[in-house]
Parts: C-alpha cells; sequence; structure tokens
C-alpha cells in the first residue's frame, strides 16, 4: 500500500496484483468498499468502479495506481498494481 488516512485500513487486500488484462480486480476489506479509481502513473483517471471490483478489459498492461474509498469509514487506500 502506498497510503492510508490516519484510520487503520491495513486490512484491506487489492488483489490480484499482478492481474491479467481482461480479469477482475477485487477488494477485500472488513470495510465495505464504495469506489474503485484506476490511475495511470502520470495521474490520469483511466476507469472507475462503484463496486468492491474493477474490469481491466481493454486496458494496456503496466503500472496504475489504485484508490479505494469506503463507505463506512473514512480514508483512502493507495496502491500500485501491475496489469499484464
Amino acid at each position: 500500500m502506498l497510503s492510508t488516512s490516519e484510520n487503520s485500513l491495513s486490512d484491506v487486500s487489492i488483489y490480484p496484483n499482478p492481474v491479467t488484462a481482461g480479469d477482475m480486480l477485487r477488494v477485500s476489506s472488513t470495510y465495505k468498499p464504495s469506489g474503485i479509481i484506476l490511475k495511470d502513473t502520470a495521474g490520469r483517471l483511466v476507469t472507475s468502479s462503484n463496486t468492491a471490483e474493477l474490469n481491466t478489459a481493454g486496458l494496456s498492461q503496466g503500472l496504475y495506481i489504485v484508490e479505494v474509498t469506503f463507505s463506512d469509514v473514512e480514508g483512502i487506500v493507495k496502491a500500485r498494481v501491475i496489469l499484464q
């Protein structure tokens, strides 16, 4: 994980990593994910989802930044994800 808020969000898993293009990127946590944002390394929005899953179909291989927000706790979890 790259960062979290002041709350302890250490039980958040973003998987699989690396992810194969076309597969679903998933978030698992005791908290309720309210959204996933996928950005390229320049910080540009690539795609997003309002669920705990994000479809990677049609995306180019490379390194991405994932940002996950939650409905029941303040904070954002950021992580690097490799798309193969």
